[in-house]
């Protein structure tokens, strides 16, 4: 009888255990089938196996936290690429819900360079800044200030765009040249003539250099 038992036990245990496995591997294979679908540029379809790991890990007794805030992530930026409506929202959840999380310091350079390529400078400008207040690496900086300062010049507001630029043509970057053109562009508006002309000397020395 105690041998019946213990047969018993031991196959309601293998069975249990194969179940949950087989429930984790379904799990988990959302999430791969999304960053395959994500870097084949299929961002609707990434987006939703991104989130239907997000709910099913949810149910999941162990769950991959570290997995789960990159699925959260790559939603967000799916539906940034996808032109989603809700894109900003799903971003500022992710911030709120994973603050810590490494790519919470990007998420917003994603959000303020989509707004920038569909040429919504206001929200590019939102999002560009708060970019900046958490991006540290100067590569990174130059470029979003480059297009920072873009965004206030294409909204007129060259009072802001001028020190973006100023900023930027200091540097080696490749946005530096553009942006002493920007910056002699606005100072001749501004009917500054002699800080014009020695932007253009820069940009024409410079556009020289390059060309030699």
């Amino acid at each position: 009888m105690k041998i019946i038992i213990l047969i018993a036990f031991s196959f309601l245990t293998f069975t249990s255990f194969s179940q949950n496995t087989l429930s984790y591997t379904e799990v988990e294979s959302h999430y791969n089938n999304g960053m395959e679908l994500f870097e084949k540029k299929a961002y609707i379809a990434a987006r939703k196996e991104f989130k239907t790991y997000v709910e099913k890990s949810a149910k999941s007794i162990n769950p991959n936290k570290f997995n789960i805030a990159n699925a959260e992530y790559y939603a967000a930026v799916s539906a940034l690429y996808s032109n989603s409506k809700d894109a900003d929202i799903e971003v500022e959840r992710f911030v709120v819900n994973h603050g810590e999380h490494p790519k919470a310091k990007i998420i917003y350079s994603d959000l303020g360079n989509s707004f920038f390529e569909k040429g919504d400078y206001k929200n590019a400008i939102d999002y560009l800044k708060r970019a900046l207040e958490n991006r540290q690496d100067n590569m990174t900086v130059y470029e979003l200030r480059y297009k920072l300062g873009i965004s206030y010049y294409q909204l007129k507001e060259y009072d802001k765009a001028l020190p973006e630029f100023n900023y930027v043509k200091k540097t080696s970057t490749v946005s530096a040249l553009n942006a002493a053109y920007y910056s002699a562009v606005i100072n001749f508006q501004y009917e500054n003539y002699d800080a014009a002309l020695e932007e253009l000397r820069f940009f024409f020395v410079k556009t020289n250099t390059m060309n030699w």
